[in-house]
């Protein structure tokens, strides 16, 4: 059975100076945006219509990162068409905001 840690349970006093760095991420991810004209969807629903959940710019998810050390408390900022990105079409408030992520390493 796979472990699973929560990074910020395990770092219980860092997480106000953690997560205060998720503002500057979405201030920077949406000026990127801007600046490079890319064309960022608000729903889920609008880059994967069969998919059986519909996620939505402004929801707090946990992120789990390939060793299974999960985030909690991010914000979707935006979605992607996911062929442009090898199947990676979800924006959150990560220090990579640049980057898209998998819509299986997302929970709600």
């Amino acid at each position: 059975m796979e472990k699973k840690i929560n990074f910020y349970k395990e770092n219980a006093e860092n997480v106000e100076f953690l997560k205060s760095f998720n503002k500057d991420h979405e201030r920077n991810f949406y000026e990127m945006v801007k600046r490079r004209k890319m064309v960022i969807f608000n729903e889920l629903k609008n880059v994967m219509p069969n998919c059986t959940i519909n996620l939505k710019v402004g929801q707090i998810c946990t992120y789990t990162n390939d060793f299974g050390v999960y985030f909690t408390g991010h914000k979707i900022l935006g979605f992607c068409k996911p062929e442009d990105n090898c199947g990676k079409c979800v924006y959150l408030d990560l220090d990579c905001y640049w980057s898209p992520q998998r819509i299986d390493s997302i929970s709600i």
